[in-house]
């Protein structure tokens, strides 16, 4: 197997996460990403994951898209913590007022890719 030399590193930094986040758009062609937890919180330390929310829609399900996005990584050294969810659940979520949801990922939300603004965040968080 070989190693993806960007990812031999347990240190998460903002150039990291762009490399991230455009594999990601490269591979998984997702409507959206977004960074939530500790990174955009402010309160991450050196063991601490990178929470990501991927919106995508299609035929896929979400387990087989967390697994493909989690297969593009691997042989990481660091902690990643990746959720894939289809619009209709997350807007599913939103209507049933899931905790979770409201209190942990979308508050202090982070998008780092928008598929409708063609924007993908650089390097601040």
């Amino acid at each position: 197997m070989n190693l993806d030399p960007k990812l031999q590193t347990d240190e998460i930094t903002p150039e990291l996460i762009d490399y991230i986040v455009e594999k990601i758009v490269h591979e998984i062609q997702p409507e959206k990403i977004i960074l939530y937890g500790s990174y955009t919180r402010g309160d991450y330390h050196k063991d601490s994951d990178l929470d990501l929310l991927i919106i995508k829609d299609g035929e896929e399900s979400s387990r087989i898209l967390g697994r493909k996005v989690d297969s593009l990584f691997s042989g990481r050294l660091f902690a990643l913590d990746v959720r894939v969810r289809k619009p209709s659940e997350v807007e599913w979520n939103f209507r049933a007022q899931n905790p979770f949801c409201l209190y942990h990922i979308f508050k202090g939300e982070k998008v780092l890719f928008d598929k409708q603004k063609a924007v993908i965040s650089k390097g601040s968080f």
